[in-house]
C-alpha cells in the first residue's frame, strides 16, 4: 500500500473518531518532506531516524517552536500507533524518543476577576442577538463558558462530556481527562449548576438543533468544531466590548489564576485541573508575581509622576 492510500485510512480513522485531521495532515506532510530528503522508508524507519528529525526541526533557523516540534512528534507518534494495530509496522520509533522541553507558559492577557465577571456577564446577555438563532447561540455559549470557568476543565473535554456525566443532585461532573485518558471528578460552582440545571432541564434540545445530525447523548451536541465555534463568538463579543481578544482556553488559566489568587493551596488546584505535575501548576505563581510588579509600580510612594523628570 502507498503512503497516499495509508494517510487517507489514518484521516478517515480520525474523523470517525471525532478527531481534526488539519494537524496530523500537516506533521505527515513534514515528515514526508524529510524522508525523501534522507532516503528513508517510512515503514521501516527506526529510533536513531526518528530522533533525527526532531533534531532537524529543532534546526530549522527557529521556524518551528518547542510547542510546536511536540506537538508534531505527538502526531507522528499517533499515526505509528495507528501502522502498529494496522500491522504495517513493527513499532513506534517516535514512543522510544526524549522530547525537546517546553517551557510552561500561559498568556500574559488572563483577564483578572472583574474583567472575566464582566465578559461573562455580557454573555448572560445572549437576547441581544438579531434573530432566534443568534439567541440560541450566544446562551449555548453562556453556558458552556460558565462551565469551564467553575471546573477549569479544556474546551476538548467539555467537548466530549456526556449528559450522563453530570450529577446536578451533587454538583459534580466527570470529565474525561483529553492529555492522561484518565477520569477526574470536577464541581460545579452554584451559580454555574444553577445555569445547567436550566440548560439540561428546559432548554437543551431547544438550543442544539439535533434533529441536524447532532449526537443526543452529548451535552453539547458535536465535538467536532465546538471549540472553532466558540473561538468565533469570544472574539466577536471582545470586538464589542473593546478589549484584548481571549480564546476559550483562557477560562481553564483563569480558573487556576483566580483560584490561586483567593488563597486556595496549589496542591488542590492541581487535583482541580488534573495536573499530572506539580510544576506545572506552579506556572500560575509566575503570573502571581507579574501581577504584585504592577502593584508595587501603582501603589509605592516613589512611584514617578507623569512628566516628572528623573
Amino acid at each position: 500500500m502507498e503512503l497516499k492510500e495509508i494517510v487517507k485510512e489514518y484521516e478517515k480513522h480520525l474523523l470517525a473518531s471525532g478527531k481534526r485531521i488539519k494537524g496530523s495532515r500537516h506533521s505527515v506532510t513534514l515528515f514526508n518532506r524529510y524522508l525523501g530528503e534522507n532516503n528513508l522508508d517510512i515503514l521501516s524507519l527506526n529510533y536513531r531516524e526518528a530522533c533525527g528529525f526532531q533534531s532537524w526541526l529543532t534546526c530549522q533557523n527557529g521556524r518551528y517552536a518547542a510547542a510546536s516540534i511536540l506537538n508534531i512528534i505527538g502526531s507522528l507518534s499517533a499515526f505509528y500507533n495507528y501502522l502498529r494495530k494496522r500491522r504495517l509496522t513493527a513499532f513506534n520509533p517516535f514512543s522510544l524518543i526524549d522530547r525537546i522541553k517546553c517551557p510552561s507558559r500561559i498568556p500574559k492577557n488572563i483577564p483578572d476577576e472583574k474583567e472575566l465577571d464582566a465578559l461573562l456577564s455580557c454573555l448572560r446577555g445572549f437576547t441581544r442577538g438579531k434573530n432566534l438563532r443568534d439567541y440560541k447561540s450566544h446562551y449555548k455559549a453562556h453556558v458552556l463558558c460558565e462551565l469551564l470557568y467553575s471546573t477549569g476543565m479544556r474546551i476538548s473535554e467539555a467537548a466530549a462530556l456526556k449528559v450522563c456525566d453530570i450529577d446536578l443532585s451533587r454538583g459534580t461532573v466527570v470529565v474525561h481527562d483529553s492529555k492522561t485518558r484518565k477520569e477526574r471528578t470536577a464541581f460545579l460552582n452554584e451559580y454555574s449548576r444553577g445555569v445547567l440545571s436550566v440548560y439540561m432541564n428546559e432548554l437543551r434540545e431547544k438550543v442544539l438543533w439535533l434533529h441536524n445530525g447532532g449526537d443526543p447523548s452529548l451535552l453539547f451536541g458535536c465535538s467536532v468544531n465546538l471549540i472553532t465555534w466558540l473561538n468565533g463568538v469570544l472574539s466577536d463579543l471582545c470586538r464589542e466590548m473593546g478589549r484584548e481578544k481571549v480564546t476559550s482556553h483562557i477560562f481553564r488559566h483563569a480558573f487556576g489564576y483566580h483560584m490561586l489568587r483567593s488563597g486556595c493551596d496549589i496542591r488542590k488546584i492541581q487535583k482541580f485541573l488534573g495536573h499530572e505535575r506539580l510544576n506545572t501548576t506552579q506556572v500560575y505563581t509566575r503570573v502571581d508575581t507579574e501581577a504584585l510588579r504592577n502593584v508595587l509600580d501603582h501603589y509605592h510612594p516613589r512611584k514617578r509622576k507623569t512628566g516628572e523628570s528623573l
